[in-house]
């Protein structure tokens, strides 16, 4: 058995790492008191130990149930140009990545994109016009960026997606394959889809609106003569042709 002293501190370590494994729980992207969060993080060395065992990142873990609040979010941006070419979306994170702090970054970079978004709309808020107008800064500050990166580009599509889990009884019950790949795109949805464009070396923000909600252009048809079945014109132009006839 080890010395007294040598328990002693095991124990102490164990009761501080516990002690940080709650406080990541608490202070989580996910709902966690924000003064307590900036309390944590301003400590010297206990922030960086529970960033550093990522106590309070999401963990790419695609097997759950509907979980909205563990969803592994992402950005697509793709830069495109006047003659109409475009280059190959950047997802951030990069999905070939070796999941490190960095990648944890882009995800949480791209779940505050989302939940600024879908502050955004709940009109009925009293920071409804803040929000409205926090939630285009991120897209407008990523998008600005790959524009002057990106000499000639004209515009700046970004979409951020999320990962919606796979149910683990069909992971593990179903035959196709694709069910059983977390990669595939029905495990994939929209939260934020928008353009970005330079006006007057200022970056603008457009929502790229589904075509449903779009107003629908209204062509006109021309008119065309109607008879009825036994050869006769019909009610309007019988009248025409009446008046006609009486002015004669």
């Amino acid at each position: 058995m080890p010395p007294e002293g040598v328990r002693t501190v095991v124990t102490l370590f164990l009761l501080f790492h516990l002690f940080a494994v709650g406080l990541g729980i608490m202070t989580s992207d996910y709902g966690g008191p924000g003064l307590l969060r900036d309390i944590v993080a301003r400590t010297p060395g206990l922030g960086s130990y529970i960033a550093q065992f990522r106590f309070d990142r999401s963990y790419d873990y695609h097997l759950m149930n509907d979980q909205p609040l563990d969803w592994d979010h992402r950005l697509e941006a793709t830069v495109k140009y006047a003659d109409g070419h475009s280059d190959p979306p950047i997802v951030l994170p990069d999905p070939t990545i070796w999941p490190s702090e960095r990648q944890q970054r882009y995800q949480r970079l791209a779940w505050h994109i989302a939940m600024f978004a879908a502050l955004a709309s709940d009109e009925d808020s009293d920071a409804a016009e803040f929000n409205a107008q926090r939630k285009m800064e991120l897209p407008k500050s990523i998008g600005g960026g790959l524009l002057k990166q990106h000499p000639g580009a004209t515009s700046v599509s970004l979409r951020c997606t999320y990962h919606s889990g796979i149910n683990r009884i069909v992971f593990l019950t179903s035959t196709d394959t694709r069910e059983r790949d977390p990669n595939d795109s029905r495990y994939f949805a929209t939260d934020v889809d928008g353009t970005i464009v330079l006006d007057h070396d200022q970056p603008t923000y457009f929502e790229n609106l589904p075509i449903a909600e779009v107003s629908p252009v209204h062509i006109a048809q021309p008119v065309k003569s109607r008879s009825n079945a036994v050869g006769q014109p019909t009610t309007s132009e019988s009248h025409s042709s009446g008046s006609s006839a009486g002015g004669k």
